[in-house]
């Protein structure tokens, strides 16, 4: 996370767990904390300066919106933050994100793009085990795979600054199938949990965390579209808590023991919009 981007790309996973932290506490001065601390760290993404931590903010909030039931009222909250973290953001920022639009005339752009070229070459060439761990960071080895190839070549090493185009190069075609497979199977595991709990109001941390979830999901994978974070170990943090919660759940819901009726029920029976969005 030394960088801005790896940065702005945490910061938009621990969105959603804040919030599901804020619906599940129970002390009234940590809500507040946990608030003002929402509030924070979504003006820290917008100041990281990173346009894909900005990209992965509008997905996260977009899938955060669609998945509450209180749509009037989150979009209302989402609305609120927006303004307010727009009344502190200064001109430099908005000529940085404005180069989205222009991307052909940003060299920074365009070095993406011209990685991703190489990534693919990679993978044509080695579409079975790829060229191993960080093979852009060895530019002899990998000019060597650009021969007979427009693809301009490495001066010095590269990150790929994509987490799909850097396990295709590293891990082949096989590997990228491994990575989207294990990606669609934590999406799918939050979908179940939102489906298996829906009316079960002493399951409704899991189902609040399948929603949250598919948010962290969502945002990982459009800000590390232009991160080299495949490997990222906050992302497979998340991936293994998401299954261990449906495991949970299914043991619960074929043997009950009960074993989380009492904790979520003190911070989950809040009247009014914790209540709707829940």
């Amino acid at each position: 996370m030394q960088d801005n981007n790896g940065f702005g790309l945490a910061l938009v996973m621990i969105m959603p767990l804040l919030f599901y932290q804020w619906h599940t506490a129970a002390n009234r001065r940590l809500r507040q904390c946990l608030m003002v601390m929402g509030f924070l760290v979504s003006l820290a993404i917008v100041f990281t300066y990173s346009r894909g931590a900005l990209v992965g903010l509008c997905a996260m909030g977009a899938v955060f919106w669609l998945r509450s039931r209180a749509k009037l009222a989150t979009g209302a909250l989402i609305v609120v933050v927006a303004l307010s973290v727009y009344s502190f953001v200064p001109q430099q920022l908005f000529d940085r994100m404005a180069t989205i639009e222009t991307y052909d005339q940003d060299r920074s752009a365009m070095s993406r793009i011209e990685i991703w070229q190489v990534s693919l070459r990679i993978a044509e060439l080695h579409p079975i085990l790829g060229g191993g761990f960080r093979v852009t960071y060895w530019p002899a080895l990998t000019n060597s795979m650009l021969e007979g190839t427009l693809i301009p070549r490495l001066d010095k090493p590269r990150a790929t600054h994509s987490i799909w185009f850097e396990v295709l190069s590293e891990q082949g075609w096989i590997g990228l199938a491994l990575f989207v497979a294990i990606a669609g199977y934590s999406l799918f595991g939050c979908s179940w949990l939102i489906r298996n709990t829906r009316d079960r109001p002493d399951l409704a941390w899991a189902n609040l965390l399948g929603r949250m979830g598919q948010s962290v999901l969502v945002g990982f994978w459009a800000a590390g579209t232009f991160a080299s974070l495949a490997y990222f170990d906050e992302y497979w943090c998340v991936v293994f808590i998401f299954d261990a919660a449906r495991r949970i759940v299914k043991r619960e819901l074929t043997t009950p023991v009960r074993a989380f009726r009492a904790a979520p029920a003190v911070g989950l029976a809040h009247a009014g919009t914790d209540a709707a969005v829940s």
